[in-house]
């Protein structure tokens, strides 16, 4: 849940500049993270409702709420895949995640609050460590929870990871073809899911197969005009062809270059009619100006 990332995104400006976080201070970024989200729920709301439109999609109302909107987010995508597995509820068991992250998280910022009175700095020679006393016995259950509850938010949190990384990378393979890793790491990682969504809103649904599948072939194709490109300016050899995808230069069948001594070729051919009717292995006789046994003289 974005919420707490803008919580903790506040907080450590607060730790930055002020040199800690008190009480009053979590307070202030409570409420300024709730104000943020209320943005993102907004404008993630229009987003969704905006792509539920081109595909038909009904229920748009479930995007302007939280929890919901992931679970909507979901039925938008479609069927997702994880590690070659076909997934049809992915965007239910992302919201399922989600719930239990926030839930434990909000357990874990009660108990922070609860015992924040009785945290007493402590200065070392390295630095200064914190340690609660004083608890009463009313708030023991809180002082034995804080650390299991932390561990198991921390969990869910990177469940929640996995579950939103395969769930927008299905919806960005749609609706952002050119660069679904980028905008999965905006909106799973980073508290940003509202403002990307309502970025690419406005994008046609594509196939990603068949996208890829036309990106190859364009790529393809431009391989083959430069192959060709003998013919449009490029390097143009006499009589050959410049052809790299089908295994580079290919010389043209040029005439022999010892044709003007009497080789092989058409000129020796036409030097001497008799040297060409006497020749029995059907070359001239290359010694036949000087009267050789291959001449009639």
């Amino acid at each position: 849940m974005e919420f707490f990332k803008w919580v903790s995104a506040i907080q450590a400006g607060f730790a930055v500049t002020q040199g800690g976080v008190t009480l009053e201070q979590r307070y202030i970024c409570f409420g300024i993270a709730g104000g943020v989200m209320l943005l993102c729920l907004i404008l993630g709301g229009i987003a969704l409702q905006t792509m539920a439109k081109k595909q038909n999609v009904k229920n748009a109302w479930l995007g302007y709420l939280p929890f919901a909107n992931t679970y909507f987010a979901g039925k938008i995508a479609g069927e997702a895949s994880f590690f070659g597995q076909r997934m049809k509820r992915v965007g239910l068991y992302a919201m399922l995640a989600e719930i239990v992250y926030a839930g434990l998280k909000v357990l874990h910022i009660v108990i922070i609050i609860l015992l924040s009175p009785y945290l007493i700095p402590i200065k070392q020679d390295a630095g200064v460590t914190y340690r609660y006393e004083g608890v009463p016995d009313t708030l023991n259950w809180a002082l034995t929870a804080e650390t299991p509850v932390y561990a198991l938010s921390y969990i869910f949190q990177i469940v929640q990871f996995v579950f939103f990384f395969v769930l927008f990378v299905a919806l960005f393979r749609k609706y952002y073809a050119r660069g679904p890793f980028l905008m999965t790491f905006l909106c799973a990682f980073l508290p940003l899911r509202a403002f990307v969504l309502f970025a690419v809103r406005n994008n046609a649904p594509v196939d990603f197969n068949s996208y890829m599948r036309r990106r190859a072939e364009e790529y393809v194709r431009q391989q083959q005009q430069y192959g060709n490109m003998g013919g449009q300016g490029g390097y143009n050899p006499p009589n050959g062809n410049y052809n790299p995808p089908n295994g580079g230069y290919n010389p043209p069948p040029s005439d022999d270059p010892f044709s003007e001594f009497g080789g092989s070729g058409n000129a020796g051919n036409s030097s001497s009619s008799g040297g060409s009717a006497g020749s029995s292995g059907g070359n001239d006789d290359p010694f036949s100006e000087f009267g050789g046994s291959g001449g009639n003289n």
